[in-house]
């Protein structure tokens, strides 16, 4: 994670569903060290992709949610 930040990225994605990956307040604090312009939560609950509580409960500078069915454009 160290090394991430010093590529300055513009974009992170963090998978937060606390069974087979960082949970929300993990993928925060990596969030937080990577240092990208936008961070989003993936990978929220095994077997769904996206929960409003598990988005609530992650923290980041530049915190991107993408909800089921919305769409973001890369710059």
């Amino acid at each position: 994670m160290d090394n991430l930040a010093s590529r300055k990225t513009d974009y992170a994605f963090f998978p937060t569903d606390g069974k087979f990956n960082m949970n929300e307040i993990e993928a925060s604090e990596c969030a937080h060290i990577v240092g990208s312009r936008h961070s989003t939560p993936v990978h929220m609950l095994p077997g769904k992709l996206f929960s409003e509580e598990k988005a609530a409960g992650f923290h980041a500078a530049g915190k991107l949610i993408i909800r089921p069915g919305e769409e973001i454009e890369l710059d």
